[in-house]
């Protein structure tokens, strides 16, 4: 749910029907064959990166083969893949919703999914079976979860529940994980992920028995799993530094006490859909953030040795939200244009290579809860996001911006521009601050807005002029706000002294200064007279002391 790639170059989408390297190197050379062909299902996956691990390390090398899944899912490889495959990337065709994890499948299977992803981690079909309550017999190499009769009904419905539920469980617990610290795309997401399949299938084949029925999992189990993965990811090399540091201070088996409901709710929901509501129930709940944030909010309380009563406290505060959804944002003061945290978020569009860009938990230290996370992936120089704010109200003395903003990458510049229909606008400005890695406030001066016309949009451009890797940059923006107009102090209405007065204020010099008088001055100063302070050795205070009266501060 957090990222998505962006679309590729005409002459790259030829690889949905053809074999193609996956980057910079030369593909490693493939003997002629008999084309396989697979599915990959999380849903269907639309345009999904499938490489053929020829040198069996897990990972998708640039030199090994690749090519892309089509609207169905579906893939071939014309000359043959011998080996496993990983697939990456992509688009659910059910949901609409962006991919999250790295399915993998042995070589004899044909279709690659969650299950086959837990085989690859260590499982048997047997064990799996067992575990998820599926016949004996369930092939799960070859059978395809979402394959539909001729009416449009799921000819393996109770596996594509079940499939599905596995999914929501990986990816929760991943995006969990990942969202102590806000971390994102995936570079970040996807070793997350592999940790927490491979602590999911290590606790599963001791025996444990994910489901209690066919439409239901066991909580003491999820509870379970939760905590394997967050030690094992805590451990892991592979997974960046500041997870690990995040997991290294929290209780691991409290994490598991306090969201191990929530996940049941979410995984069982999507065991008791119908044929007909299966798609919105689960584009619902993996759409959810509501874990997600909750977690990324309270992880203090998660660390040394919570008490029972507290973590079961915090364990039904979130069930309750993920049943109900979370409670209402507190509104945004007055100026704020986008906080990111309102009851109807602002519309995102990311373009140019930041289509990925979303509202999410973003990194600890930045604003409220969510955060506009502007996700540039490959694409172009100017990839970024807008954000539909509605009329700013632009006076003659307020074109200031300001904004909370955290980057990936220090001295980098982030621009921003202001637009109105069609499309059209003005502002362009870099920051006025040094960025830095991390979180800062950051200040632009629209000098150049228009009065008038009607700015309903903001355009931000993070690193402008460079390309993003594949792998990402994330940057994160939150509570961005018109600031207040400028104080305009009028000119008095009437000065307290002139020393014009006909009875002029009483003067005394002091310190050296005893010869300070009230005498015409020099020409260019107010009218009339003015006070002369004439300081003439003495000490190093001498001055004057003006009579004024009353000051009215």
């Amino acid at each position: 749910m957090q990222f998505k790639l962006s679309l590729v170059p005409a002459a790259a989408a030829a690889c949905v029907l053809a074999a193609c390297g996956g980057g910079g190197s030369s593909p490693a050379p493939v003997t002629p064959g008999t084309p396989r062909s697979g599915v990959a299902v999380d849903g269907y996956l639309s345009f999904s990166k499938v490489v053929c691990d020829a040198n069996g390390n897990g990972v998708a090398d640039d030199s090994e083969i690749s090519v892309y899944t089509q609207a169905n899912g579906k893939f071939t490889f014309p000359d043959g893949c011998a080996f496993g495959v990983i697939v990456a990337g992509g688009t659910s065709q059910d949901t609409q919703l962006p991919f999250v994890g790295l399915l993998k499948a042995p070589a004899a299977a044909t279709v690659a999914s969650p299950l086959t992803t837990l085989l690859v981690a260590g499982m048997t079909q047997a064990q799996i079976n067992t575990s998820l309550k599926l016949p004996a017999n369930t092939d799960l190499l070859n059978t395809d979860p979402g394959l539909t009769n001729a009416s449009g009904a799921l000819v393996n419905a109770d596996l594509m529940r079940k499939t599905l539920a596995v999914q929501q469980l990986l990816q929760k617990v991943t995006e969990a994980i990942a969202g102590l610290v806000g971390a994102s795309g995936s570079a970040a997401i996807q070793p997350i992920y592999i940790e927490v399949v491979a602590a999911f299938a290590n606790q599963l084949k001791t025996g444990a028995a994910l489901n209690t029925s066919a439409t239901a999992v066991d909580i003491t189990v999820v509870k379970a799993l939760v905590k394997a993965a967050a030690d094992r990811v805590a451990g892991a090399s592979a997974v960046m530094q500041p997870v690990r540091t995040a997991l290294a201070g929290m209780n691991t088996t409290g994490l598991g006490e306090v969201i191990g409901a929530g996940l049941k709710f979410e995984a069982d929901a999507i065991l008791q859909a119908t044929d007909a509501t299966l798609t919105a129930v689960t584009k619902d709940q993996q759409g959810s953030e509501v874990i997600t944030g909750y977690i990324h909010d309270n992880a203090s309380q998660l660390g040394g040795t919570p008490t029972a009563a507290a973590l079961s406290a915090m364990g039904s505060a979130l069930t309750q939200q993920v049943i109900s959804g979370p409670p209402a944002p507190t509104p945004a003061p007055t100026g704020v244009l986008a906080s990111f945290d309102e009851t109807t978020a602002p519309a995102i569009a990311g373009f140019g290579g930041a289509e990925g860009s979303t509202i999410k938990v973003g990194p600890a230290g930045g604003g409220g809860s969510k955060a506009l996370n502007v996700l540039r992936s490959g694409g172009f120089s100017y990839a970024g996001a807008s954000v539909a704010t509605g009329t700013i109200p632009f006076t003659a003395n307020r074109k200031t911006i300001t904004a909370r903003v955290y980057s990936p990458k220090a001295g980098v510049p982030i621009k921003i521009k202001v637009e109105y229909a069609p499309q059209q606008g003005t502002g362009d400005a870099p920051a006025t601050t040094a960025v830095v890695v991390g979180w800062q406030t950051l200040t632009w001066v629209l000098n150049d807005v228009d009065l008038s016309k009607n700015y309903t949009s903001l355009v931000i451009l993070p690193d402008i002029g460079t390309i993003s890797p594949i792998s990402g940059d994330s940057y994160f923006f939150d509570d961005i706000t018109l600031a207040a107009a400028g104080v305009v102090v009028p000119p008095p209405t009437a000065l307290a002294i002139t020393f014009d007065e006909a009875s002029p204020p009483a003067v005394s010099g002091f310190g050296g200064a005893e010869g300070s008088t009230i005498k015409v001055g020099p020409a260019g100063g107010g009218t009339g007279k003015a006070l002369n302070v004439l300081r003439s050795g003495g000490f190093s205070y001498a001055g004057a002391s003006v009579a004024t009266g009353t000051i009215p501060f």
